[in-house]
């Protein structure tokens, strides 16, 4: 969904720092100063005001956990004719050619959550708003190198600390962390997104090691994060 609601020089996202209190005093009172002076950034910042005095329906309510599937026993082991004659030879050519045909270990990908999720206490969700080419989308699942992402998390009322994550390739970044009011849609902040690699974006409840293994970064994620996989509009 896009709206007209964004102007020059004065864009959405500053306008909704100026409503959270997170823009300097220099830059505080340059944006009142333009606002006393145009009409449509002034519209526009009456609206973001009307809607932060907005209470949102509920969420619904999520079905009830499936019961766990009851696991299949073991298969038999079967003896490796193969491996039984490769015993008859030397140890040392044996361990030689036993090295070659074991199978390799695979890397371990971290299990990216859904955009909503169960959490202790109510819901996790993450959903991201698109700011380019003077157009705002909400809920979007696409992006294009520049684009500027504002990042709104629901959770259960509580001060959390909230950290965004951005793997994109073998990179994992941190643009936002901080203790976050929580409740319906708030707005953890905004970064820019380069490149034309698929990205997943993901919020998670509490301080989180981007440094880590990606095993261990699974770890740190299960049960306490929502993510959006987004997909660049201009990949060839």
């Amino acid at each position: 969904m896009s709206t007209a609601c964004v102007s020059v020089p004065i864009s959405w996202l500053q306008l909704e720092q100026r409503q959270l209190g997170e823009l300097a005093e220099p830059q505080r009172r340059a944006v009142d100063q333009h606002l006393a002076e145009c009409a449509t950034c002034r519209a526009c910042a009456e609206r973001i005001a009307r809607d932060a005095q907005r209470t949102l329906p509920p969420l619904p309510a999520l079905p009830a956990p499936l019961a766990p599937a009851r696991a299949a026993p073991p298969a038999p082991l079967r003896t490796n004719r193969r491996l039984q004659r490769l015993l008859w030879l030397t140890p040392a050519l044996a361990a030689s050619l036993l090295i070659l045909l074991l199978p390799r270990a695979q890397p371990v990908a971290p299990p990216f959550a859904a955009a909503r999720v169960s959490i202790k206490g109510g819901e996790l969700a993450l959903s991201l708003v698109r700011e380019g080419h003077g157009e705002v989308t909400e809920a979007t699942r696409v992006y294009a190198s520049g684009d500027r992402l504002r990042v709104l998390v629901t959770c259960p009322p509580a001060q959390e600390q909230v950290t965004a994550l951005v793997l994109q390739g073998a990179s994992v970044e941190v643009p936002l962390s901080r203790v976050l009011s929580c409740g319906n849609a708030v707005v953890l902040g905004a970064f820019t997104l380069t490149g034309d690699a698929p990205a997943t974006v993901c919020v998670a409840l509490g301080a989180v090691d981007a440094r880590s293994t990606p095993a261990a970064l699974a770890r740190q994620l299960a049960g306490r994060s929502a993510c959006v996989a987004l997909t660049s509009s201009t990949a060839r």
